[in-house]
């Protein structure tokens, strides 16, 4: 379903484990509004009960029955408000979850469908509306049990048995031959599962997902599934996790090769999970075939050449070679093109500062069929916190695995350095061979003993020798997910990054080159999530829609989100969005579009020809009457950017001084009680641009009978104020008349009392 640019729905659909409609609540307190910028996106949730839950994959192969539909007197109350916080009709949501299911950690697209794996559950539904369920073959459920044999396992091998021994699908990839290859913890015993992808039936299950997917639900690895390049043209996953329950040996992996008869062809192949120059504790991110014999993984691990300085965590890119069979003697069943090199995602400095552990990677196909790598970053938990984005190009990587030196150490107790090009064996070490078995036992140890490449990956903007840094970073923020989707536009092509943080936050960053080839970026948009919670997955239809898999839903979110600009200047820096100059409004951008639409230009992206289009606003108000005048500000792209927004009165700058104005903390202006002398007009500019102009307009009349409902209430406000004057007034009088009262001698209290008796009684006979 493709909701149009003036629609108000935002979000199509939401997924979990009783139909739920959400309605808006809106925040009263100016506290609240500093969340201004953060913007919660509407959601329409569908939660499933075990009463009502289809069962697919059974022998009659229908599915028994319908979820419930909301009825036309439940419509969902639905805001774009960035005030307002999105809450179920129940507030226990969702604490009313089935246990056994939600906790969603993976998604893949499927051609019309996208499959969600989650606890003892897997999900296939309709790429364009996931709340749909009734066309067949793109709706799904495939209710996956760990089996008896594993449970009894998992009872002895953990404590947090309602977690752990349960069956969570850690890998789901759909293969050439239109069957799903699904890899599941079931209770701490990984399993194989293969599905046909339009009906779900079963084809195979039973055999071992060791080393394939990871034991434990908490945590992760990388797997690729490979057609074509492999011994004996046979098709295979390379995975990259730990091979048991306990995380203790992690290895880079191929299961046996086997034939269609099922014999096995070629043994298993994998790192050396017992030599740590091999791989030190690493956490494996990403694995990527890009067609040129090489498998490539992303991973961060302790770094070996720094142990002798303390603990510190790097990141890495290694590489092997989809036709290694391992040594004949040496490196038996074990990578012999297997290397690794650091990934440099740094500011620039004297003393630079790093970023050292990867979190996520996304792969595209950049200008001149250069293959891009967008890789978020972190740095460690203790002291500063943030992160980066930096981008890889595929040719930087080759060229540091075919001509950095390697690095290496004499013995144990030297340290790391380059080792002399005479030291390195011919034909370099880590090409791919015919046969990896004629290599020499001299290449063979040589591979064994020295892994690591010298020199580092740099990211595009270092390689440039640039100042810029990184494409983003930030502070205080640690991004976990990220996808990247590629906006075609009139003149340049613009990279947009969706960057999903640690506690539900979503940024939006458009990236470009400038005319010195850097690389470049803006956050467009921020925007708040549903739970406050880590991101697991994030797949995106290009130009249409982002899902994002939490511990307890799935959503479907479309990706312009042109209607919530209120501004020219932010909305023509989205590629996706056109100002309309005579409507003044923000919509979704289309080729046909004509003059009087204003767009986002490759000469300055930050700076749309928005001079004639500011926004402007007229107000009519009262003597006594209070407004809040919103400023839609750029958002910095770094900590260290600060775009304060300057407001003006007039054509001057406004004397925050005035103890009428109140600044918000995210630039907006708040004027109390009113006066005609503040009639006027307020503009807030940010970088020399007019980002909005409000023309306030007070009316003065005096002691007129009010003719509409807003005088009428401006008057009664006005009332409410004089009348609190006056008995503020009241009560500083009798505290100062009993003060008097006591300091009096006996004759004055009484002559005192007397005369407020008095004239007490006065007033009671005047009111009568």
């Amino acid at each position: 379903m493709l909701v149009p640019d003036n629609s108000s729905i935002v979000v199509v659909a939401v997924v979990v484990v009783d139909v739920v409609l959400l309605k808006a609540k809106e925040k009263k307190s100016i506290g609240e509004k500093a969340e201004r910028r953060s913007l919660l996106l509407p959601i329409l949730i569908l939660k499933q009960t075990d009463q009502n839950r289809p069962r697919l994959g059974s022998s009659s192969g229908q599915r028994l029955c319908r979820w419930p539909a909301p009825s036309n007197d439940e419509k969902p109350l639905l805001k774009r408000s960035s005030s307002t916080y999105i809450r179920s009709r129940n507030d226990h949501f969702p604490l009313g979850i089935d246990k056994r299911f939600g906790r969603f950690s993976s998604c893949q697209l499927c051609r019309s469908t996208i499959s969600c794996s989650a606890r003892n559950s897997f999900y296939k539904l309709n790429m364009n509306d996931i709340n749909s369920t009734l066309l067949r073959d793109k709706f799904g459920e495939f209710e996956l049990k760990p089996t008896t044999e594993a449970l009894a396992l998992c009872s002895v091998r953990t404590r947090d048995q309602e977690l752990k021994c349960q069956n969570h699908v850690k890998l789901v990839i759909k293969r050439s031959d239109g069957t799903l290859y699904l890899c599941s913890t079931n209770a701490l015993n990984p399993t194989i599962s293969i599905l046909d992808s339009t009906t779900l039936h079963v084809h195979e299950t039973g055999s071992s997902g060791a080393a394939i997917c990871p034991s434990d639900p908490d945590d992760f690895g990388a797997a690729v599934w490979i057609e074509h390049g492999n011994p004996g043209k046979i098709p295979s996953i390379y995975s990259a996790t730990a091979t048991d329950y306990t995380g203790a040996n992690r290895v880079i992996y191929r299961p046996p090769l086997l034939n269609e008869r099922g014999d096995m062809m070629h043994p298993y192949m994998s790192t050396a999970h017992t030599d740590s120059k091999w791989l030190k504790e690493p956490n494996f991110v990403a694995a990527f075939d890009v067609g040129d014999g090489y498998v490539y993984y992303f991973f961060r691990e302790l770094a070996v050449e720094y142990m002798s300085c303390g603990t510190v965590i790097y990141s890495r890119v290694g590489r092997i070679c989809k036709s290694d069979t391992g040594g004949r003697n040496l490196l038996k069943q074990t990578w012999t093109s297997f290397f690794k090199a650091r990934l440099n995602c740094s500011i620039s400095g004297e003393f630079p500062f790093y970023f050292n552990e990867i979190q996520d990677v996304y792969k595209v196909s950049g200008s001149n069929q250069e293959t891009l790598f967008y890789a978020t970053f972190s740095t460690g938990e203790n002291g500063f916190s943030g992160s980066a984005i930096c981008v890889y190009t595929l040719s930087e990587i080759k060229a540091v695995f075919d001509s950095s030196p390697y690095k290496g150490q004499v013995s144990p107790l030297h340290v790391w350095q380059a080792l002399p090009s005479t030291e390195t064996p011919t034909p370099r070490p880590g090409q791919c061979v015919r046969d990896s078995k004629t290599l020499s036992d001299t290449t063979l140890h040589f591979v064994k003993t020295h892994t690591l490449m010298d020199r580092a990956v740099s990211h595009q903007n270092n390689k440039f020798r640039s100042p810029e840094g990184p494409l983003f970073y930030r502070k205080d923020v640690i991004l976990q997910k990220l996808v990247v989707d590629i906006v075609v536009g009139e003149d340049s092509s613009y990279p947009v990054i969706y960057a999903a943080s640690n506690n539900g936050k979503l940024f939006k960053i458009v990236s470009w080159h400038d005319a010195h080839s850097y690389v470049q970026a803006n956050v467009v948009a921020v925007y708040k999530l549903r739970h406050e919670e880590p991101v697991h997955a994030m797949q995106i239809l290009p130009g249409q829609y982002l899902y994002i898999a939490q511990d307890v839903e799935v959503s479907q979110i479309e990706l312009p989100q042109c209607h919530l600009y209120k501004s020219c200047i932010l909305c023509a820096q989205d590629p996706y969005c056109a100002w309309h100059s005579i409507r003044q409004q923000c919509h979704r951008y289309r080729t046909s579009y004509r003059d009087e639409w204003i767009k986002i230009s490759s000469a300055d992206p930050l700076k749309p020809s928005c001079v004639e289009a500011t926004r402007r606003f007229t107000r009519l108000l009262y003597p006594g009457d209070s407004i809040s005048l919103t400023c839609h500000q750029k958002i910095p792209n770094s900590a260290e950017e600060r775009l304060d927004a300057i407001w003006m009165f007039n054509n001057r700058t406004l004397d925050l001084s005035d103890s009428k104005f109140l600044l918000t903390v995210e630039n907006g202006l708040v004027i109390v009680n009113i006066t005609k002398d503040y009639s006027g007009l307020y503009e807030c500019v940010q970088q020399k641009n007019k980002l909005v102009s409000y023309q306030i307009f007070v009316d003065d009349k005096n002691c007129q009978k009010p003719h509409s409902i807003q005088e009428f209430n401006a008057v009664y406000r006005e009332w409410c104020r004089e009348f609190q004057e006056y008995k503020l007034t009241m009560s500083r009088w009798k505290k100062w008349y009993e003060q008097n009262l006591q300091c009096s001698d006996s004759s004055d209290r009484r002559r005192l009392a007397q005369d407020h008796e008095l004239k007490s009684n006065r007033l009671v006979q005047v009111h009568r």
